[in-house]
């Protein structure tokens, strides 16, 4: 074979290559975007546009004197109004607007040379759109007729074609067909309400309510100093940010004030600066139910929602936190529970491990702690009270209990009083450093919070993995009964060699390994033989690499209650534990066996 050959098939090769990348992969793109562009009813990109007007017609039977013209134009602060009047336009309103005439294309074409455009209603269309393009000599316009006998498509004219008539969407009518108010700014206040930091609301020139925001959230400064509720501000600015013009009051009737001057309601909103931003007037009811309305540094007077005045005149008690603890649960150190039986107290460690200090030292448990740490920061104000009853400013010479809690080396106190009880009262009266006057809470909540050294003590006997022992031991006064684990399996090798039912074993296992103390009989353990420990029950060996892990000493029963004794070997306590742990001990090789 001739050396040449080859590459005459690498240049064959190639040149197919290019001509497929040029003609058919990029050609082929430039042959989509033309066809696509032959289906558009007009031609332009939506966001570049420097002006567009819409000439619509209301009422069919109008003359063209009737007709409604709306124009607008982009400038360097955004799109503008400047036609029938000057005003800022709703940007969002104008590029959903701009994108559906840039997007609208035509089903087929009716007609290329129509002689007679009437019969299409496009002799007086019911809408033209005329947009100018950015850096365009001309501009584009789009006619859009009478509805096709399906009212599924409108027949319409590009002007640059104006005798070449075609089908559209019918929906492209209602996306251009937009009036003044449609394109029209009409947000109250253009609000960052992630910057505002104060709140006043003056009604007729007297501050009525105010709301500052500090490190730690928002606070109610007038008429009185506490915190508020975060998700109720959050509402009041949601619903100032999103406040929008119900109607616009274009024409000022000569003489007229409108409840503006002065205005019956003053909103100032601050921002971070520190300076006021935003003031907003609210003046008087109109007949329809909507009161008029003008910000300051503007003329235009407009009609607001009823709803946004009857938020800015919340009373200040709708805005309080009714969350009597704003500290977060993890923050909290240190907590005392005062009653009239005594103090509990209990810190966290170093470790970060829940103690008992009062009135003796123990661990606590941790769970317990935390429980009642949640519904501390749980309990919720059901009303405030301002000038309370004399019945009840005099329950807090007894109260029933007090809690103090330190976090970030401060203190706070929380006192708990409620009415004598043949009042029947479900509330509890509450007063706390920090929260001005008295509030009320619902009883239920607030006797969850009365807590015993008992209850908050740690009470496991013993922390044991149960998968680390390897051999278990029941010591009856009449008989005796031994385990031991093969791999993960259990087999009794006492009083005879035989398969065990494991899952009774882990049972056994998970029962004394979990087991609570009821209480503690005796710290000492002295006089144990009065509990039965000179002729115990039962003692039960868990074993772990050879050596006792544990040994459990059950003896007799506690008379008037559901409780066993019981003692750990190691521990000079004794305790009372449920007798369901005891009973469900296996007592015969039968409840063992593997069937």
């Amino acid at each position: 074979m001739s050396a040449k050959k080859p590459l005459i098939f690498l240049g064959v090769f190639i040149a197919l290559a290019l001509f497929y990348y040029f003609y058919e992969y990029k050609g082929g793109e430039v042959r989509k975007t033309r066809e696509e562009l032959k289906k558009k009813a007009i031609v332009f990109s939506a966001d570049s546009v420097d002006s567009f007007s819409i000439v619509s017609r209301p009422e069919k039977e109008k003359e063209p004197a009737g007709l409604d013209t709306v124009s607008l134009k982009h400038s360097a602060y955004g799109w503008r109004i400047i036609m029938p009047l000057e005003a800022a336009a709703d940007s969002e309103s104008v590029a959903r607007l701009l994108h559906a005439a840039a997007g609208a294309e035509t089903d087929r074409v009716v007609e290329d040379s129509a002689a007679e455009l009437s019969i299409f209603g496009l002799d007086k269309p019911n809408l033209v759109f005329e947009v100018s393009p950015a850096g365009s000599p001309a501009s584009l316009k789009l006619l859009l007729g009478n509805k096709n006998p399906t009212e599924s498509y409108i027949y319409a004219v590009n002007a640059a074609q104006p005798h070449r008539v075609v089908l559209v969407n019918s929906w492209i009518l209602s996306d251009l067909n937009k009036s003044l108010h449609d394109l029209r700014d009409k947000k109250v206040l253009h609000l960052d309400k992630d910057r505002v930091n104060k709140l006043v609301i003056e009604e007729k020139g007297t501050e009525r309510l105010k709301l500052e925001k500090a490190a730690d959230g928002w606070y109610l400064d007038t008429p009185l100093r506490a915190a508020a509720d975060q998700d109720s501000v959050k509402g009041l600015l949601d619903e100032l940010a999103g406040a929008e013009a119900v109607r616009f009051i274009d024409s000022l009737r000569e003489g007229e004030s409108y409840g503006l001057e002065p205005a019956e309601l003053t909103a100032r909103i601050y921002e971070e600066e520190g300076e006021a931003v935003r003031t907003l007037f609210i003046g008087s009811r109109d007949t329809s139910g909507s009161y008029f309305a003008r910000r300051e540094g503007m003329e235009n007077v407009y009609l607001v929602k009823e709803e946004l005045r009857n938020q800015l005149i919340k009373n200040s008690a709708s805005l309080r936190s009714r969350a009597l603890v704003r500290e977060t649960k993890d923050s909290i150190k240190l907590v005392s529970l005062i009653t009239p039986g005594g103090t509990v107290a209990a810190f966290k460690d170093s470790a970060g491990v829940w103690r008992l200090s009062e009135p003796d030292s123990t661990r606590a448990d941790g769970p317990a702690v935390d429980g009642f740490l949640w519904d501390l920061k749980d309990l919720r104000a059901l009303k405030f009270i301002d000038q309370p009853a004399p019945e009840i400013e005099s329950s807090f010479k007894t109260p029933f209990l007090e809690i103090v809690y330190t976090w970030e080396e401060k203190e706070k106190h929380l006192t708990f009083a409620r009415l004598p009880s043949e009042s029947q009262d479900s509330l509890v009266y509450v007063r706390a450093n920090g929260i001005p006057g008295t509030v009320a809470v619902d009883s239920a909540e607030a006797v969850k919070l009365v807590k015993s050294f008992h209850d908050l003590r740690y009470k496991k006997i013993i922390d044991l993995d149960t998968n680390e022992i390897t051999r278990i031991r029941l010591d009856y006064p009449d008989k005796q009964f031994e385990l031991a684990k093969e791999k993960d399996d259990w087999r009794i090798v006492a009083p005879q060699s035989m398969e065990a039912k494991s899952w009774k074993v882990q049972n056994i296992l998970w029962d004394l390994t979990g087991m609570d103390f009821k209480q503690v009989i005796s710290e000492t353990g002295e006089d144990s033989s009065r509990y039965g420990f000179d002729r115990p029950g039962l003692r039960v060996v868990l074993t772990k690499d050879k050596n006792a892990a544990a040994v459990f000493t059950f003896a007799d029963s506690i008379p008037g209650s559901e409780e066993q004794a019981l003692r750990l070997s190691g521990d000079k306590r004794i305790f009372g534990v449920e007798k369901r742990v005891f009973q469900g001990l296996p007592a015969s090789l039968d409840e063992l066996k593997k069937e």
